[in-house]
Order: C-alpha cells, then sequence, then structure tokens
C-alpha cells in the first residue's frame, strides 16, 4: 500500500523563517585532483557507469572500444566516450572547442 508523506512535509501555516533549523554540513575530505589524473584507471562507480554508456555508443553506432568489464579503462577515454554519446543525444548542447 503506497503511502503519503504530505501530511508529514506540509503545515497549514508555513514557518517562520528566524525558526527553521540550523543545518551544519558533515565534513568531507579535501579534493585531490590525483582522484581525475587523466593517466588514472576508473575504478567504483565512475567504472560501473561507463560499461552503459559504451553499451549505448556501440547502440548507436559510435566508436567505442570492446572492453570487458574486467579491463582497466582510463579517465581520460572514459570522458572522451561520454562526451561523444553526450553531443549525439544532446547535439544543441555541444559547444564546438
Amino acid at each position: 500500500m503506497p503511502r503519503d508523506l504530505a501530511p508529514v512535509l506540509s503545515l497549514d501555516t508555513p514557518r517562520d523563517p528566524d525558526r527553521w533549523p540550523e543545518v551544519t554540513p558533515r565534513p568531507v575530505a579535501p579534493f585531490s585532483p590525483a582522484w581525475v589524473a587523466p593517466g588514472a584507471r576508473l575504478r567504483g562507480l565512475r567504472k560501473a557507469a561507463c560499461f552503459p554508456v559504451m553499451a549505448l555508443a556501440k547502440h548507436l553506432g559510435l566508436p567505442a572500444p570492446d572492453i570487458s568489464q574486467d579491463e582497466a579503462i582510463g579517465h581520460v577515454d572514459a570522458m572522451a566516450l561520454v562526451n561523444d554519446v553526450s553531443v549525439h543525444m544532446f547535439p544543441g548542447l555541444h559547444v564546438p572547442a
């Protein structure tokens, strides 16, 4: 049975902004350019997300490497593939270099 959150998230009268709770973001590790170094190999979620894009590229007839999910793919190669598919799918968003 689906449940509705509307009764929990709505008020008859909006809350005064002065009574809004203070929100403190959780600390995060500093960004490291090494995580996206051009020669770095994709790992984890980024690697997993690359293979559906590769399958879509092949389906669209675009050039795509024929590698298995166990093989390494570099950051530069993966980003070029994502860019090629994006330009094909959304040509109006492409900005020529």
